[in-house]
Parts: structure tokens; C-alpha cells; sequence
């Protein structure tokens, strides 16, 4: 099982604290010390992570911060445990303070890492409502959109330079999360089954709905199932091999947009038909 300690609340933490340093006498040093600029060649490597907690003394700013974290980036956390969600938050931090180096730019903020959260969470739950302002409901699909055309404009017009930086940022994020979940574990599965001797036509009839169905009707009826079936779906945990640690048995959902790609699909697969038969015969 994904461990969460829910890390979104020390990040929020640190938007606070900064937000205080910056409203405090000093506050213009610490800002001044915080940004990402040239002065990252001189030894002051610190700026390459302290720019993204910046709030640019603007409340609102603060504030939206806060409200992404809890309804964006606290469910990802959810389901992708900590680890992973902070190597991507730090990945997008990265990508975009690096692209403003190499640019020779300036960062003040790190809403590029706030896009990338926004981006993933609106293509992995686009149907989910957030309420803006605590009023509008708004689903998570048309926000990320509207958010990302909103924000890619305004850093254009900060200059074509920014524009970059932050669309770069973002990608970089973005880029991270699907090489984790998808090319990686894909290229592993490919592999695996190339030693087994697996038969090509394996991948082309891999689908997650015709997998559910078929092994949901055996489990149903394994007295009117062939023999042929009923050792494929004796074997079904075997054909996939986990490259990350198994989620709850309550997380599986075979219709949604994370589980059918995961390597471990075959395995949730046969725990849940198997829970469920369980639960009727109680």
C-alpha cells in the first residue's frame, strides 16, 4: 500500500511561513534572497527550490496556493502515496528553475508546479467538482483548461522568456509523471512477457474492460467456464508483474483512468471478484 503522511500540509506550511517573512520589516531582503537569478552561480543554490514557496507579498496569491494543495494536490497525494508526489513536485520545481537559468531569467514564483498538479488531477479525475470561492462548482477538467490559458497568457505577456520558463516547468512535471506511470512500467511489462515468450497478439488483446468482464463471468459461473478459462483466470495474478506496491483493495476501480494501466490490473482484478464472492456468501 502507497504510504501517505500528507506532506501537502508541510508544503502549505512553508507558503505560510514564506508569506510571513515576506510581510515582515525584512521582507524585501527575503525576497531579494529567495528568488531564483544569477546570483544561483554564485553559491546560493537554495534559490533554485525557495523561489517556488514565494508569494510575491500578495494575499490572494497565498490563498490560492492553499486551495489548490487541499483540492488538488492532497487527493494525488492520496493515490499516488508521498514519495512519488513529492519526486514530481520537486521534478517541476526543478525543470523550472533550471529552464530559467539556462534562459538567464527570474523566477519569483512557482505557480508553473501548480499548473502541473492541476494539468495531471484534471485528466485523472476530469469529471470531479471543486467549488470556487466555496460557491461554484466548477469541474476539475474546465479549471485546469481555463487555469492554463489564463496563466499561459499572462506569462507571455511577461515577456516570450517567461512564457518559456513556465511552460517548460510544466512539461517538465508533466513529462515526469508519465514516464513514471506509463513508458516505464510499460516498457518493463514488454519485457517480461518477451521472456516468457508471450505471443504478440498478448498486447493487442490487453484490455482492460474485456479482462474485468471475462474474469468477472468465470467468477460468477466457474461450473459453465472452460477449462481454458478457468486457468486463465487461475493465472491471472501471475501475467502482471507489480512494479510498485499494491493499492487497498477499496482503491480498485477497473472504470477509472488510473487502474486499467497499472501492471498490477490483473492482480486487483482477481482480489476484487474474489473479495466480492466472499461478501455474498456472508
Amino acid at each position: 500500500m502507497k504510504k501517505n503522511i500528507n506532506s501537502v500540509y508541510f508544503l502549505i506550511g512553508m507558503f505560510l511561513t514564506f508569506a510571513l517573512m515576506e510581510y515582515s520589516p525584512e521582507g524585501m531582503l527575503f525576497t531579494e534572497n529567495a528568488i531564483l537569478d544569477g546570483n544561483f552561480w554564485n553559491g546560493e543554490i537554495w534559490r533554485i527550490f525557495s523561489y517556488a514557496f514565494l508569494q510575491q507579498s500578495d494575499i490572494v496569491c497565498l490563498l490560492f496556493h492553499t486551495l489548490i494543495f487541499l483540492y488538488i494536490a492532497a487527493p494525488l497525494e492520496a493515490v499516488w502515496g508521498t514519495r512519488f508526489f513529492l519526486s514530481l513536485y520537486f521534478v517541476s520545481v526543478l525543470g523550472g528553475g533550471i529552464t530559467s537559468l539556462l534562459f538567464q531569467s527570474t523566477l519569483t514564483s512557482g505557480w508553473h508546479v501548480d499548473l502541473t498538479l492541476m494539468l495531471i488531477h484534471g485528466f485523472l479525475f476530469p469529471e470531479s467538482l471543486i467549488y470556487l470561492f466555496f460557491i461554484f462548482p466548477v469541474k476539475i477538467k474546465h479549471l485546469a483548461i481555463f487555469s492554463s490559458v489564463i496563466f499561459l497568457l499572462n506569462s507571455v505577456s511577461m515577456g516570450l522568456w517567461n512564457g518559456i520558463v513556465f511552460f517548460l516547468g510544466m512539461l517538465s512535471g508533466v513529462s515526469y509523471y508519465y514516464l513514471m506511470y506509463y513508458i516505464i512500467p510499460k516498457y518493463y511489462q514488454i519485457r517480461w512477457h518477451l521472456k516468457q515468450n508471450k505471443p504478440l497478439e498478448y498486447f493487442q488483446e490487453r484490455n482492460s474492460a474485456k479482462i474485468y468482464e471475462r474474469a468477472k463471468k468465470i467468477s460468477q459461473d466457474p461450473q459453465n467456464a472452460s477449462q481454458e478459462d478457468k486457468e486463465w483466470f487461475e493465472n491471472l495474478d501471475k501475467n502482471f508483474i507489480p512494479d510498485r506496491p499494491i493499492c487497498s483493495p477499496y482503491s480498485f476501480c477497473p472504470n477509472s483512468k488510473i487502474c486499467p494501466r497499472c501492471s498490477c490490473f490483473g492482480f486487483c482484478t482477481k482480489r476484487d471478484l474474489s473479495n466480492k464472492e466472499k461478501e455474498n456468501k456472508s
